[in-house]
């Protein structure tokens, strides 16, 4: 009953679906949320400049570009975790961690995508004049996103864990 269990969880990587597998590497993954601090501080630097009420001649510009530096924290965090913290064709991999990670590693594209074009939504509002009025939909779109955002970290936090337990024996 042992082997059954082990044979549906593990499998060597090249298996007929002509598929390739993902695994991560669970201490590189969780080094790279947790050394971050730029990302996360960005997050909060806009988080706090939607809400503020600061109307200063130069609230736009600033906004434009906080967004922007946001966008290429992001692709520089993507691009560590793809780099390191996720790797294809494993010699043996878990089924489920290897499903869950492809799921994850998808999402990088679609978040990356979704804030390039809030940058180019605010930058275009912003030179047409328009950004003061749109300021509560910026905010809404951005809140939105650190949903998503929040949601996909929660979902790799589980991966890292869950990837944990398997090496070391008490993921059953």
């Amino acid at each position: 009953m042992a082997i059954n269990v082990l044979s549906n969880r593990l499998s060597v990587a090249s298996d007929a679906t002509g598929l390739s597998h993902v695994a991560i590497n669970a201490a590189f993954l969780l080094e790279i949320k947790d050394i971050h601090v730029e990302l996360w501080g960005s997050l909060q630097e806009i988080r706090s400049m939607c809400r503020a009420v600061d109307q200063a001649t130069h609230w736009q510009f600033r906004l434009v570009m906080a967004f922007e530096e946001l966008r290429d924290l992001f692709a520089m965090h993507f691009a560590l975790e793809e780099g390191f913290g996720y790797f294809e064709n494993p010699a043996f991999i878990d089924l489920d961690i290897s499903r869950r990670a492809n799921e994850l590693r998808s999402d990088h594209k679609a978040l990356y995508c979704e804030i390039c074009e809030i940058c180019e939504w605010i930058d275009e509002a912003r030179f047409q004049g328009q950004l003061s009025a749109k300021r509560s939909s910026v905010s809404l779109r951005f809140e939105s996103f650190l949903d998503q955002f929040r949601i996909h970290e929660s979902r790799e936090q589980e991966l890292i864990y869950d990837s944990f337990c398997n090496d070391l024996g008490t993921g059953d």
